[in-house]
């Protein structure tokens, strides 16, 4: 567990430092250690949303080490906290499954709890936001909270992210909205980004994350409503 933990935490601190919640690079950059798509979500979260996804993340025997999927609330301005909840897969074996938060807060110590869950087809993973605190449910159960004031999340913004740590490992997970809303509105995301070939598609029910790390694949943002790619969010 020692090992799974770093590596995840590591990613997690990467996304932070180079992932844009509001992508406006200049230029695209390689922004992780590992295979990474990131889908944005816009939108007001200061106040109260609801983040519920039913998750179908199918097993990789072959794997030789972890992935994971997961929503990550964080600091648009990329100074402040973040949480997540996700599903992982790796450990301790390729085809074991387990739920997991994250968290991270100015002058505190980084927070990880992981857990084995137990899906037919999916499994589902929420945070949802108040005023006052955030909530990371699975499956129907709330599994951590925070308050938003220890957490110190400034300019708060959404991803979706898929993540893969070992070369030629692959992964393939579906990802449907049950419930996306935040300040009274739905949210549908339109740009998504890709690096080391975890590419992000869209699908009739939702998005699906899959694809096989290689560090040659391309680095790009991508389109969620036409399939364009450039150097910041293209334009629908």
């Amino acid at each position: 567990m020692k090992f799974f933990r770093s590596a995840l935490w590591t990613t997690v601190c990467i996304a932070l430092l180079f992932t844009s919640a509001t992508p406006s690079f200049a230029k695209v950059k390689s922004v992780s250690t590992d295979g990474e798509a990131t889908v944005y979500l816009t939108s007001d979260f200061s106040r109260g949303f609801d983040l519920d996804y039913r998750v179908a993340f199918m097993p990789a025997p072959k794997n030789r080490s972890w992935s994971v999927v997961s929503i990550l609330l964080l600091s648009g301005d990329g100074h402040g906290g973040s949480v997540s909840v996700g599903l992982s897969r790796g450990f301790p074996n390729a085809t074991t499954l387990a739920a997991f938060t994250t968290s991270a807060a100015p002058g505190k110590k980084q927070g990880f709890q992981s857990s084995p869950v137990i899906c037919a087809s999916s499994c589902r993973i929420e945070l949802r936001g108040s005023v006052d605190a955030i909530n990371a449910v699975v499956n129907g159960t709330a599994i951590e909270s925070w308050s938003r004031q220890s957490l110190g999340i400034r300019e708060p913004a959404v991803q979706l992210n898929a993540e893969v740590a070992g070369l030629n490992d692959i992964i393939f997970a579906t990802v449907i909205p049950v419930q996306t809303v935040a300040a009274g509105k739905a949210i549908r995301p339109t740009c998504a980004f890709t690096t080391q070939g975890v590419e992000p598609r869209p699908s009739a029910d939702g998005i699906t994350f899959i694809g096989t790390r290689r560090q040659n694949a391309r680095v790009t943002y991508i389109s969620l409503v036409t399939g364009s790619t450039g150097d910041s969010c293209p334009k629908h």
